[in-house]
């Protein structure tokens, strides 16, 4: 015997036992007809062309804005500061020989003083932070002078403090060795 015919008596038999019900015939071809679509995913090349152009445009603007954050950080830091301030700064890192690490943080007067010449940084750099945006504003360049001479009041402060306190630690490291 041939395996079709063996397959074809085993669906006869199968069709005999088991009677299809009434409108099974009408019912399967009813579905055929409506069918489910497959869901078959097309490209529009109208569609694919607006996507990809709405990309391109946002890359483009995307670097046109970082050049020109870029331009400008860049210019921001070509700014050429006045004669005064110049010399103020200079003169500020010349005096300003104090080492911080030989200090103690633990004396109250010693931190209060450094918190004060951090806020004075803080207020320095926003003053130039001003001064690059508006180099012609004449109120800027006087504070930033000021900063610095606030700042090196305090740094002068601060050397005669310390030398008030090494010279009372001295005298009194000098009279309990008596």
């Amino acid at each position: 015997m041939n395996r079709e015919e063996d397959i074809l008596k085993a669906l006869e038999q199968i069709a005999s036992e088991a009677p299809i019900a009434e409108g099974h015939e009408d019912r399967f071809e009813q579905r055929l007809r409506e069918g489910k679509k497959s869901k078959v995913i097309t490209f529009n090349f109208r569609v694919t062309a607006l996507v990809g152009a709405a990309a391109a445009v946002v890359v483009a603007i995307g670097v046109y804005f970082f050049t020109l954050k870029n331009a400008s950080d860049e210019q921001l830091a070509k700014v050429d500061y006045p004669q005064e301030v110049k010399k103020a700064k200079e003169y500020f890192q010349a005096n300003n020989i104090l080492d911080t690490k030989s200090l103690e943080f633990k004396d109250e007067k010693v931190t209060e003083f450094l918190t004060k010449l951090q806020e004075l940084e803080n207020e320095y750099h926003r003053l130039d932070t001003l001064y690059q945006m508006n180099v012609q504003n004449e109120n800027i360049i006087r504070g930033m002078m000021e900063n610095f001479q606030y700042r090196l009041q305090i740094i002068h402060q601060l050397k005669s403090y310390i030398e008030l306190k090494n010279q009372s630690n001295n005298n009194t490291n000098e009279s309990s060795a008596t």
